[in-house]
């Protein structure tokens, strides 16, 4: 039998939202003529039923040792006995030699079949399996790694804060899946030029973008609720960190701000940037700005903002755009985040230059001054597209077109 495996790696699928989004999705509603699906990972969602699943296997129970293991190197990181960097190859490492282990117990099938996993989470399973027949897509959720490196450390490094985002290891191995991917699969055209710029074949690019659940995101007249003509606020829903650009969004809010009235950051906030974080949120409340830190539903903040923002240095894609647009809501989103792409029409928003002041002001003022311009429900109605079932079934027609 052919197979799909969708190899989740080590990330906690129950309580990773960008993994559990995209490869639960995607392990309902891939779609190849002659083939099963396989889901291996972390915390995988073992209730998903649609005709195309045969199996789910949560590689942590039929491997005990492997959360005994991660736990001592929970510990050890905690204790500073190991970086962050090295701490994350490692469980690349671990995880991919329990894959091998998994495929054989289980009796799983490459031959002819297909691999989608994360980039550096399978190169040994890879590198043994492939003379089977064995097609891989490799899942390259950011951009490449050296760009990735050097945007997100120069985005802490430029606020005094050191930080290795990864080690020398796992950038070699990630770069080796490249050689071994027949497909890397990446969300937007910026994405796949950061990957032709390093020397990656234009060739092996397969793109496409991400989505958001309809059920869940969507415009509800009755649920949105009555605000001041003055009032204007601003949403940001995601990892609070530097490489998504908080701090050049805290320094608007700061220096630049004179239209915004409320702001809230939905997420949760990245341990080396709270003591900057909050010191800049206290700053802020004592400007009299209504400032909001909290984590929650996000749909329904969607509906309460004005506009959303994601001024991130480094992004492959941004989830939350594809969130906001189905919720009706209009985006300012940065040049480096291959969601930008989304942004066709000056309904759904507006993009700026990444890091530029000037540039993100005036696009705030614009979205400010046209906030009676914005139909939020047919915004809504228009964006439907970007719903999970009508991104997997292009993803699928794609892979049988540009894979076989």
């Amino acid at each position: 039998m052919k197979n799909v495996i969708v190899f989740s790696g080590h990330y906690d699928v129950k309580n990773n939202g960008s993994t559990k989004e995209v490869d639960e999705n995607l392990v309902k509603y891939i779609d190849l003529e002659g083939y099963m699906v396989v889901w291996i990972g972390v915390g995988v969602n073992k209730k998903i039923k649609t005709n195309l699943v045969n199996r789910i296997i949560d590689i942590n129970e039929e491997y005990q040792i492997l959360t005994l293991i991660t736990r001592v190197l929970n510990v050890l990181k905690r204790s500073n006995l190991i970086s962050n960097s090295n701490f994350q190859y490692l469980l690349f490492v671990l995880y991919d030699y329990f894959l091998l282990k998994c495929i054989s117990k289980k009796k799983i099938s490459t031959k002819e079949s297909v691999l989608v996993v994360r980039n550096g989470a399978a190169t040994r399973f890879v590198s043994k399996f492939k003379k089977t027949g064995l097609k891989t897509i490799i899942h390259a959720q950011w951009l490449h790694p050296i760009f990735q490196k050097k945007n997100v450390e120069k985005a802490y490094s430029d606020l005094g804060i050191c930080f290795n985002q990864k080690n020398s290891k796992l950038l070699k191995r990630q770069k080796l899946d490249f050689l071994l991917a027949d497909k890397i699969w990446t969300f937007s055209n910026f994405g796949a030029s950061t990957f032709v710029k390093e020397g990656v074949l234009k060739e092996k690019m397969l793109i496409q973008v991400l989505g958001a659940d309809k059920e869940k995101f969507s415009f509800v007249k009755g649920e949105v609720k009555e605000k001041s003509v003055e009032s204007f606020k601003l949403l940001f829903v995601g990892n609070i960190s530097p490489e998504k650009g908080v701090d050049f969004f805290l320094e608007y809010l700061l220096t630049k701000n004179k239209k915004v009235t409320n702001v809230t950051f939905l997420g949760s906030i990245e341990t080396k940037f709270k003591e900057y974080f909050f010191k800049k949120i206290n700053e802020l409340c004592e400007t009299g700005l209504n400032c909001e830190v909290k984590s929650g539903n996000s749909s329904d903040e969607y509906l309460e903002a004005d506009i959303l923002v994601l001024p991130s240095v480094h992004d492959s894609f941004g989830l939350v755009v594809a969130e906001a647009l189905m919720s009706g809501l209009p985006v300012l989103v940065s040049s480096n985040s291959g969601a930008f792409e989304l942004i066709e029409r000056d309904s759904q928003g507006e993009v700026f230059l990444c890091n530029n002041m000037n540039d993100f002001s005036e696009k705030i003022d614009i979205l400010s001054e046209k906030r009676s311009y914005f139909n939020k429900e047919e915004l809504s109605q228009e964006s439907q597209i970007l719903d999970w079932e009508c991104i997997y079934k292009n993803f699928s027609n794609k892979i049988s077109n540009e894979l076989f």
